[in-house]
């Protein structure tokens, strides 16, 4: 939706646009988010319903416009080891690339995803720690929990936004699980070596993170 207003990371996970992802990098994203409600707007006319849950990684380095247009949203934070992202982030800009052109070099690839991860994960956390939205409108969640026991992650998510969960919501959750379990076509695995990259370097890159987060990523 963000792409609408030609403000959107879309455009560099599709092509190697490295002067646009600059120029983004300065922008106020304010009105992406208002486009990006006016569209919302359009989808629920006529269907109304109590909230949107909506997943897209590149909120997280406009968290400041988010919650400029949507002050009552609640945000939830899934930390994860940065060096698994960065190769499964990585593999699918190149899967995405080679939709659009002939010559994606994966070796090329990998080094201008980790920066902008990198880069988006110190604005969103600028914006975190200079509170763009109270501490309550945020959960962290760990992957790692999350995968090991979604039910349970659930619980306290609604729990930390004030949220009734029901008995009949919870029995289409595990339902919705035993139908769709994770890895069912088999595991991807991706190495940082496919994109690179090496771990020495990117775990010195993301060590402010790590140290801050680790325990939200490992528990």
């Amino acid at each position: 939706m963000l792409s609408h207003s030609f403000l959107s990371f879309q455009f560099s996970s599709t092509w190697f646009v490295p002067s646009y992802q600059e120029w983004l990098e300065q922008q106020d994203l304010t009105p992406a988010y208002r486009c990006h409600r006016k569209f919302l707007q359009h989808l629920q006319w006529r269907c109304p319903g109590e909230r949107w849950v909506l997943k897209a990684p590149p909120h997280l380095p406009g968290l400041r416009a988010l919650f400029a247009t949507y002050p009552d949203a609640n945000v939830i934070l899934t930390h994860r080891d940065p060096l698994e992202v960065v190769a499964s982030v990585a593999s699918l800009h190149v899967a995405l690339r080679r939709t659009f052109s002939n010559v994606v070099d994966p070796l090329a690839v990998g080094p201008e995803v980790t920066r902008m991860l990198a880069d988006d994960i110190r604005r969103g956390y600028a914006a975190y720690d200079d509170g763009c939205a109270p501490p309550g409108q945020f959960a962290n969640v760990s992957y790692v929990d999350l995968m090991r026991d979604p039910i349970q992650v659930v619980r306290r998510i609604y729990r930390c936004f004030g949220l009734p969960l029901s008995a009949a919501t919870e029995a289409r959750m595990r339902r919705y699980l035993e139908n769709n379990p994770k890895d069912k076509h088999g595991p991807h695995v991706y190495s940082l070596a496919q994109f690179g990259l090496r771990p020495e370097i990117e775990r010195e890159r993301y060590r402010a993170y790590c140290d801050r987060w680790q325990p939200h990523a490992q528990t």
